[in-house]
C-alpha cells in the first residue's frame, strides 16, 4: 500500500505542474504569434505581387533585387530579366543626367523622392509613370535598399493631350469666326483692287497679266480657305464633286516658282491631261501646297529637286498602307511628291500625320499640317503613305480614286452689261481701304456711287434726300450703327429701298421686318463686278 504523499509534497508537485503548463502556455503563444507573422508577411507579399502599381526593390546601388508582375506587364521585361540590373535599362534618353543626379542626392540622403519618368519599354516605345522612390531603413536607420513605387499615367496624359488638343481647335474655330469679317474686308479690297487692274487700267496682252491672273488665283482660294476655317468652327461639311487635278497642280507650281529658293529646281511629270477624282479644289490646292512647302523647307540648306508626277494605277500595283480602312476602288491616280532633302527619321515616321505632333521649333509650326493633309486624302476616300530612306529625302504617296470625266456644260460668265441708266448707289463700310474700291470699280461700270465711312453720317445724309438713292449697299460690322440697324433706319424713311448687307460672316440672321422688307445677305470677300452682277440679277 502507497504511502500518501505528505503536504510538501503535494504542494511541490502542485508547483512543478503550474510551472509545466506555465511553460505550455508560453510555447503556444509564441507558435501563434510566428504565425500571425507569417501569416501577415503572406498577406503583404501578395498585396504586393497584386498591386495595380508598379514595385521595385533596390539594393544601395541601385540594383533590382525585386519586380512584381505589373512592373513586367508595363515594361515588357520578366521578373529573371530585371532583377540583377539597374533602372537604367529604362532610360529614354528624355531626362538629363542633372534630373537623375538630383533624384539620387534625395534618396540617398534618406528622403522621399517623388517625381515623373518617360521611360522606355523593352519593345522600344515609350511610357509616362509617376514615381514615389523610399529608401529602406534598418533599426539603426542605416539605408539597406530603396523601393519606388510608380503608376503608369500614359494613358492620363493621352486623355489630358486629347483634351487640350480639342479646346485648341475649338480656339481656332472661335478666332476664326472673330477675324473672318476683318480678314474677308483685306481680301476684298485686294479682290477689287486687281480685277480693276485687270480689266481697265491694263491691255489684255500687257506682260503683267499673268502675274495679276496668278494673284487673283490665289485670292480666290484664300477666300475659300477663309470659308473653311469658318465651317470647322459648324457642323457639316463640304459635298465631294468631280475635279481636274492636272490644273491644280500646275497653279500650285506656278504659285511656288515666284518664291523658290535658287538652289531648289521644280518639275512635273504626267502623260495625262486630265485626271479626274472625287473632292473640293481648294483642299487638293491646300494639301499640295503642305507637301510642297514642307519638300521645299527640307532643302534650304543643301537645295535640290521637288518632283511632282501624277500617274493612273490599278488596285493590284498599289502599295496599301495597313491603317486604309476605306474599300479599294479599281482604279487609282497616284500623285507622288518627292524631294531630295533631309528627309524624316525613321523613329518618327509613324508619328508625323498625328495631330499636332511637329519636329519644328515653336514658332516654326503648329504640327496640324500633316494632320490636315492625312484628313484630306482620307475625305477624299483616298489613302496616303511615306517613304524616307536615311538622309535620302521624302517621297509621299497619294492615291485617289478615279471618277469619270463630267459631261462639260457651257461655264463661259454671262457678259456684264454697263450700267447705262446710272443709278445712284449708297455704300457704307466702316473700312475706308474699302470704299475707293468700290468707288472706282462700280464708277467704272457706270453707276453712281457715293461712300460713306460712317453710318450715322450715311443716315444723315440719306434722311435729307431720302429718293435720291437707287440702292444701298451696307457693311454688317460696323460701329455706333450695325448695318441690319442702318437698314431698318433707312426702310422707316423709305420702305422701297433695295438694300444689300455686305458681310464677312454668314451666322448673322436677319429680324423679321428686314426679311419681309427683301433685304439680301451677301458675303464678302466681293469684288465690284461681282456686286454689279448681283444687282443686274435682280433687275434692281
Amino acid at each position: 500500500m502507497t504511502a500518501k504523499p505528505s503536504y510538501e509534497e503535494l504542494e511541490k508537485r502542485l508547483a512543478d505542474a503550474e510551472n509545466a503548463l506555465s511553460a505550455s502556455h508560453n510555447d503556444t503563444d509564441n507558435l501563434a504569434h510566428e504565425k500571425n507573422i507569417r501569416n501577415t508577411h503572406a498577406r503583404l507579399f501578395t498585396v504586393i505581387e497584386q498591386s495595380p502599381e508598379s514595385i521595385v526593390i533596390t539594393d544601395t546601388e541601385g540594383i533590382i533585387e525585386y519586380v512584381n508582375p505589373t512592373f513586367e506587364h508595363i515594361t515588357g521585361y520578366s521578373r529573371d530579366e530585371a532583377i540583377g540590373k539597374s533602372p537604367c535599362v529604362l532610360k529614354s534618353g528624355a531626362h538629363s543626367d542633372e534630373f537623375y543626379k538630383q533624384m539620387w542626392a534625395i534618396i540617398t540622403s534618406g528622403n522621399v523622392w517623388k517625381g515623373r519618368f518617360t521611360n522606355k519599354r523593352k519593345d522600344g516605345s515609350l511610357y509616362h509613370e509617376e514615381a514615389i522612390i523610399s529608401p529602406i531603413l534598418d533599426e539603426h536607420n542605416a539605408i539597406t535598399g530603396y523601393v519606388a513605387l510608380k503608376t503608369d499615367i500614359t494613358r492620363q496624359l493621352e486623355w489630358e493631350q486629347s483634351l487640350q488638343n480639342m479646346q485648341k481647335l475649338q480656339a481656332v474655330g472661335t478666332l476664326a469666326c472673330g477675324i473672318a469679317h476683318d480678314f474677308n474686308n483685306i481680301l476684298t479690297s485686294i479682290l477689287g483692287s486687281i480685277t480693276y487692274l485687270k480689266n481697265y487700267e491694263l491691255e489684255q496682252n500687257h506682260p503683267v497679266q499673268e502675274t495679276l491672273q496668278i494673284m487673283l488665283n490665289a485670292t480666290y482660294r484664300a477666300r475659300d480657305l477663309v470659308e473653311q476655317i469658318v465651317s470647322f468652327s459648324r457642323t457639316g461639311g463640304s459635298q465631294l464633286k468631280p475635279i481636274n487635278a492636272i490644273p491644280i497642280i500646275e497653279e500650285v507650281l506656278k504659285m511656288l516658282k515666284n518664291t523658290l529658293p535658287n538652289n531648289v529646281h521644280l518639275q512635273f511629270h504626267t502623260v495625262n491631261k486630265d485626271a479626274w477624282f472625287m473632292g473640293i479644289e481648294t483642299k487638293l490646292y491646300q494639301v499640295l501646297m503642305n507637301l510642297c512647302t514642307n519638300s521645299i523647307q527640307s532643302m534650304n540648306t543643301n537645295g535640290g529637286i521637288l518632283d511632282i508626277a501624277i500617274d493612273e494605277v490599278s488596285r493590284e500595283a498599289i502599295e496599301i498602307p495597313s491603317v486604309n480602312t476605306e474599300p479599294l476602288a479599281d482604279r487609282y491616280w497616284l500623285l507622288t511628291i518627292k524631294d531630295s532633302g533631309i528627309g524624316i527619321p525613321i523613329s518618327i515616321q509613324d508619328r508625323i500625320f498625328e495631330p499636332f505632333f511637329t519636329t519644328k521649333q515653336t514658332s516654326g509650326g503648329s504640327g496640324l499640317g500633316l494632320a490636315v493633309v492625312f484628313g484630306i486624302v482620307k475625305n477624299f476616300n483616298g489613302f496616303i503613305r511615306l517613304e524616307s530612306p536615311c538622309n535620302s529625302g521624302t517621297t509621299f504617296f497619294i492615291y485617289l480614286p478615279q471618277t469619270e470625266k463630267p459631261t462639260l456644260q457651257d461655264t463661259s460668265p454671262t457678259p456684264l452689261n454697263i450700267a447705262t441708266d446710272k443709278k445712284r448707289l449708297l455704300i457704307v463700310d466702316d473700312n475706308e481701304h474699302l470704299l475707293p474700291v468700290w468707288k472706282k470699280g462700280l464708277s467704272r461700270l457706270g453707276y453712281q456711287v457715293s461712300v460713306f465711312p460712317s453710318s450715322l453720317e450715311a443716315l444723315s445724309t440719306f434722311s435729307h434726300n431720302p429718293h435720291f438713292f437707287d440702292i444701298a449697299v451696307i457693311d454688317y460690322a460696323m460701329p455706333y450703327l450695325r448695318g441690319d440697324r442702318l437698314a431698318t433706319e433707312l426702310l422707316r424713311v423709305n420702305s422701297q429701298l433695295p438694300i444689300f448687307i455686305l458681310t464677312g460672316l454668314k451666322e448673322i440672321t436677319l429680324d423679321s421686318f428686314l426679311k419681309k422688307s427683301g433685304v439680301k445677305c451677301l458675303y464678302k470677300p466681293m469684288t465690284p463686278e461681282e456686286l454689279a452682277e448681283i444687282i443686274q440679277t435682280h433687275k434692281i
